[in-house]
């Protein structure tokens, strides 16, 4: 039989145990998110200078925001300008239609269109 302070010497054990196992949990969640952030910041460093003159062009009017529904911006071009030009942060990008994508990054352009305009 085991004694009460044997007992008790076993759950403290546990508990550091856990502590320590959630410390780790900690550590390894905070590198990968660093990593996600870089691997983020990385992906805008090449992204932005290809889109930028593109998106200007649709934010002042000079090219037709329905053109962006066109085969030519193909569901991962809209997805990189909603997450890089528009610092949109979309969810469920898999499950979504291009239309649906499509009909977001409109809704930014006009969003910046009305703010763009002159008195």
């Amino acid at each position: 039989m085991a004694t009460v302070a044997e007992v008790s010497a076993d759950i403290e054990n546990e508990k550091e145990a856990q502590k320590a196992k959630a410390t780790e949990r900690k550590k390894v969640l905070k590198e990968k998110k660093a990593s996600v952030i870089a691997k983020e910041a990385a992906e805008l460093a090449v992204e932005l200078p290809k889109l930028g003159p593109i998106v200007e062009d649709f934010e002042e009017g000079r090219k037709d925001i329905h053109l962006l529904n066109a085969t030519l911006f193909p569901k991962p071009c809209l997805v990189k300008m909603l997450k890089h030009c528009c610092d949109s942060k979309p969810t469920g990008i898999a499950k979504k239609s291009k239309e649906d994508i499509c009909a977001e990054v409109m809704v930014c352009f006009e969003a910046s269109k009305t703010a763009v305009v002159p008195l």
